[in-house]
């Protein structure tokens, strides 16, 4: 019988290597959340509440209010089929019918 501790033990050794695997071999394509993504994070906001009103961010998802944050402070589109998160943003939606 293994102990809960021990599985606890060997799960976050294994979560250890994946996270190495993927810092070594995505380091690249990782976008940080920093200073510039930060006061792009601030503008965004503001125009959300300027545009639709304020108390609007009590209603989004912090995350979903970060990731149009990341893509305007790094020139990126957000390919999405769920565009109603990313309000006052333009967005790509693949999945629509052309």
């Amino acid at each position: 019988m293994v102990s809960s501790g021990c599985r606890t033990a060997k799960r976050k050794r294994a979560l250890s290597r994946k996270l190495d695997f993927l810092l070594q071999d995505y380091r690249e394509k990782v976008l940080v959340l920093d200073e510039n993504v930060a006061a792009e994070w601030g503008r965004y906001v503001s125009r959300l509440e300027i545009e639709m009103g304020e108390g609007l961010l009590e209603q989004l998802d912090y995350p979903d209010t970060q990731i149009p944050a990341t893509a305007l402070a790094y020139g990126l589109v957000i390919v999405t089929n769920n565009e109603k998160d990313f309000p006052a943003l333009e967005t790509l939606n693949p999945w629509l019918e052309a």
